[in-house]
């Protein structure tokens, strides 16, 4: 970073960590002269801000820890029917306390013995889900591939679905026990 820092233009936590001497001395330093912990506090500190054109194009966002933040942003259509086609699959219907009609009953209909039955009841919950956000967000949401795995514990058999969904001709994976 070849740039000069305008103190004047830090926001006040970031310049409270900065010494007083700095601070009065000047407002305008180039970055490279400063002690390496101020440079370290500001190279972070740009990190951390956003850039204003970025978050234009943010259109939801959803819990993910990472480096910087709690939330990771979602700027694509497809992006948001993922993960909205994912949690809504793992909810069960009725768990929700504000709206008991969210979700599905897709673990129940995974646990059903009869697996001519399972796979009817799976497909028919899976085209309401699938069919209904393809008319909301306008755009080809399909269901390529949809296989069925047994995971043998030694107190419990889980029944574990894995679908392949493409939207607009882009396949995602989503796995479902």
């Amino acid at each position: 970073m070849e740039s000069m820092i305008n103190f004047n233009d830090l926001p006040k936590d970031v310049l409270q960590k900065i010494p007083l001497s700095l601070r009065t001395a000047k407002n305008k330093h180039y970055f490279k002269d400063l002690p390496p912990e101020i440079q370290y506090l500001l190279s972070n500190y740009n990190l951390n801000t956003f850039d204003e054109n970025d978050q234009t194009s943010v259109k939801d966002i959803h819990p993910d820890i990472s480096i910087y933040n709690d939330f990771k942003t979602l700027k694509t259509t497809k992006e948001i029917v993922i993960e909205y086609l994912s949690n809504h699959l793992k909810v069960l219907t009725g768990s929700y306390p504000y709206d008991i009609h969210i979700g599905s009953n897709l673990k129940y209909h995974l646990q059903t013995k009869d697996t001519t039955l399972r796979s009817t009841l799976v497909f028919n919950e899976l085209n309401n889900i699938v069919g209904s956000m393809s008319n909301y967000y306008n755009i080809p949401i399909r269901i390529t591939d949809k296989k069925f795995s047994s995971v043998q514990y030694e107190d419990r058999t889980e029944i574990q679905l894995n679908l392949t969904v493409t939207v607009d001709d882009e396949d995602f994976a989503i796995s479902i026990n």
